[in-house]
């Protein structure tokens, strides 16, 4: 079965996140079934460069295809050449890999499926929410969905998306991990915690150095905060930076090769992720993959997973992060709960049901 798959930026671009991570651990879980004809910029986020040396023809990948478009996509000739049997796009708000598309699938006899990626959270639609909320109603009142079946990784998704369109036909597939990473090595060095994303308001990465300050000052333990990803708001650096002291070091490193990530993940005493909202979160899955403890917001949807030693969703109340940070500061303990995560990962994120999820939602 064909799927024309779109999305606005898709590997080797990375700055955009979760969201490329996700699509492209999908594809590689299920090219097997599916043959995957993906449509796509040829650009990375907040980036001009770029990212394929080959635009606007087909590149074979190992078991996939991929178009790097240098300008709008012409869809009628894409699908034309293409012939797909679904088509699946991933994302709402841009203009021509999301909105341009979905209309111009409103006039065809086309499977449409559609992930919204969590970009109808609140949260997220607190972002530009005049723009956004705009755009919707009006969608709404158009009735553009209308045959569009959704993609939503969680039940808490599939309520969001419900809640501006309470007819829509949703399936839930959880996200798709990374493969596990055989034999991880234990942390070297002294005492690190990670966070993984963009430096946004809406990862609340001041939070996080705001306990790890305080945890600090209480132990007399020094300890370094590292932030790896893009810094798209200036105050945020700020806000973090606010919280250094002799006993915390914040280290904002912008954005790196993905394939530095494996070894910031296993020298890292814990991955946090105290964000004000997510869709999935595939820092979790890959921090879990490579056996790093994770300690997550409970505004995910990670709030419905079960808990434990090595995956802890809590409130975002500054004593409660402190004192589950706490036994981290215990190398010993953090080897303990490498053994832990990584189980954790293979009972609850990697599993047959999962996959065949995903397929269900695919097919026509």
């Amino acid at each position: 079965m064909k799927v024309l798959l779109s999305i606005e930026w898709f590997t080797p671009a990375y700055r955009a996140g979760g969201i490329v991570s996700s699509v492209k651990n999908q594809i590689d879980h299920l090219k097997s079934r599916f043959d995957f004809w993906v449509v796509t910029g040829n650009s990375d986020l907040v980036s001009q460069e770029p990212v394929s040396p080959i635009a606007d023809e087909w590149i074979d990948r190992s078991g996939y295809h991929v178009c790097y478009f240098s300008s709008a996509p012409n869809w009628s000739d894409v699908v034309r050449e293409v012939q797909p049997d679904v088509v699946y796009i991933n994302g709402l708000f841009n203009g021509p890999f999301n909105r341009t598309l979905l209309q111009w699938c409103r006039h065809q006899p086309l499977e449409v499926r559609l992930a919204s990626h969590g970009m109808l959270a609140p949260n997220a639609l607190s972002i530009k929410p005049m723009k956004k909320r705009l755009w919707l109603g009006f969608q709404r009142m158009r009735n553009t969905f209308q045959g569009v079946e959704w993609h939503a990784t969680s039940s808490q998704e599939q309520a969001q998306i419900r809640a501006w369109f309470p007819r829509a036909r949703v399936h839930i597939a959880q996200n798709l991990p990374p493969h596990l990473v055989p034999n991880p090595s234990p942390p070297s060095g002294g005492m690190t915690f990670l966070s993984v994303g963009r430096v946004h308001p809406i990862k609340n990465y001041a939070f996080a150095a705001q306990c790890l300050s305080q945890l600090a000052r209480e132990t007399g333990q020094h300890i370094t905060f590292k932030v790896v990803g893009p810094i798209e708001d200036e105050s945020e650096v700020d806000k973090i930076q606010s919280h250094a002291h002799e006993g915390l070091t914040c280290e904002l490193l912008g954005e790196q090769d993905p394939g530095r990530l494996p070894q910031e993940y296993q020298n890292a005493q814990a991955l946090l992720v105290p964000s004000l909202t997510e869709n999935f979160g595939q820092v979790i899955a890959e921090g879990l993959a490579n056996g790093v403890p994770v300690m997550v917001s409970d505004q995910t949807p990670w709030v419905s997973f079960p808990t434990s030693p090595a995956m802890q969703c809590l409130s975002l109340d500054p004593e409660t992060w402190v004192n589950s940070l706490r036994p981290l500061l215990s190398k010993e303990e953090r080897i303990t709960r490498t053994h832990l995560a990584q189980a954790y990962f293979s009972e609850h994120l990697m599993s047959e049901a999962i996959i065949e999820s995903h397929i269900r939602m695919l097919q026509p």
